[in-house]
Order: structure tokens, then sequence, then C-alpha cells
């Protein structure tokens, strides 16, 4: 029987397999559909117990978003209002809206300690916004 831990257990794994060492993005359609395939299943899953944490994962997979690993955090951008944005880039008024602090070194860039403690960032963002309705 799956539990939350299962589940982030499998985002964790499939997050591994979505970059490649140098931190691009694998160009392999397969791993980015099954990390999508796994968020709708874990959102499900969440919605059946009633946890608006459901919403957010949906929302990660129609906007194509997920943080990046630095190698040492779990990176948001803020350049998601740009045209060629890529998966881990915000738009401000989202990344704005995110808890903690930007690098001191790189303005537009917050991080977290897990790909988790990201994620839920991004939600309390979302839910500031009001943006995880349908």
């Amino acid at each position: 029987m799956p539990n939350e831990e299962t589940f982030e257990s499998a985002l964790d794994e499939l997050m591994a397999e979505v970059r490649t060492p140098e931190g691009q993005i694998v160009n392999d359609s397969a791993i980015l559909n099954r990390l999508a395939e796994m968020r709708l299943v874990y959102a499900d899953w969440l919605e059946e117990r009633g946890d608006a944490h459901s919403a957010l994962q949906r929302w990660m997979v129609r906007e194509r978003k997920f943080p990046r690993f630095s190698g040492t955090s779990w990176d948001w951008w803020r350049y998601g209002d740009k045209p060629d944005c890529k998966p881990d880039d915000l738009p401000s008024d989202i990344w704005e809206r995110l808890p903690g602090k930007a690098r001191d070194a790189i303005r537009n860039c917050k991080e977290y300690l897990t790909r988790r403690s990201a994620e839920r960032a991004l939600f309390t963002s979302l839910t500031l916004l009001d943006r995880l309705r349908s």
C-alpha cells in the first residue's frame, strides 16, 4: 500500500534522471512523461485523502515546472516571464511570493535544502496567489 513517502521517494528518483551531470534537462520525453505521470498519480492519491497539495502536483505537470538541483540545493529562478523559460523558471509574481530570501550573489534564485521543501515553497506562493484552481 503506497504512502506519501513512497511517492516522494519515487519523485526523488525520477528527478535524479531528469538532468544530466552538467545540469541540463535530458532530451528524453520518456523520462519527462514518467515524471508527469507519477505526479498525476500522486495528485490523485493526495486528493483522495483531502490533501490540497494535490493541486500543486497537477499545476506542476500542467505548467511543466520543477526545481533545479544545483548540487547543493534545489532552486527556483525568476525568469519565467521570458518565452524561452526553463522548468525551474517561475514568473516574477510567483517567485516573489516564495518563502525565503534570494541568494546574495544571485538575486534571481531562491534555494531550498530539498526538492520537497522547494515544492512546498511553491505551494505557499501559488496558494497566496490563488493559482491552484483548475
